[in-house]
């Protein structure tokens, strides 16, 4: 009998919403363009894994990003420190979550017969995350809003991300 009802308990609870399961991943593609002092745009690629820390709201992520185009290579490496708060929308919900990144920025570029040249700097990055529930562990992630400032020994340099992809939940 004790056999027969622990399936059938298990299928009557309900999957949490999204903003009360701990665990995520965002994939993401789009432009990073130069806005002051780097002259060049580029494709970027970003990949995250987070923790909801409870029942804040606040996210720690540990985020990679790489960017290529114009014979320069960029990777970026950091931790994300950010608030996700869900917001109605009719019958579904969109999941908003300002962040501040804080981490490394390494610029690799490649001068064809003048050489290579690499630098690493200190890189904050500003966002805002959207997410919009299509399945109870997948989502649509977006990042309309991303200011990289780069911050180096001599110059410091600023860059516009757009980024879309997708996130799972668990």
């Amino acid at each position: 009998m004790l056999v027969i009802a622990i399936p059938s308990v298990a299928a009557a609870q309900d999957t949490p919403p999204a903003e009360t399961r701990s665990l995520h991943v965002n994939l993401g593609i789009g432009p990073s363009l130069g806005v002051s002092n780097i002259g060049i745009d580029q494709v970027k690629l970003v990949q995250e894994v987070g923790l909801l820390l409870g029942s804040s709201g606040l996210v720690l992520s540990l985020a990679l990003g790489e960017s290529i185009g114009d014979d320069v290579f960029v990777f970026q490496a950091g931790a994300r420190l950010g608030f996700e708060t869900a917001v109605p929308i009719g019958a579904t919900r969109l999941i908003v979550a300002p962040s501040l990144l804080a981490g490394v920025f390494h610029v690799s570029v490649d001068a064809g017969s003048f050489g290579n040249a690499s630098d690493t700097d200190l890189d904050l990055q500003l966002a805002l995350d959207l997410h919009l529930p299509l399945t109870k562990n997948w989502e649509l992630f977006s990042r309309p809003v991303a200011l990289d400032m780069i911050f180096g020994d001599h110059d410091a340099a600023v860059r516009y991300d757009l980024i879309v992809g997708a996130a799972l939940r668990i």
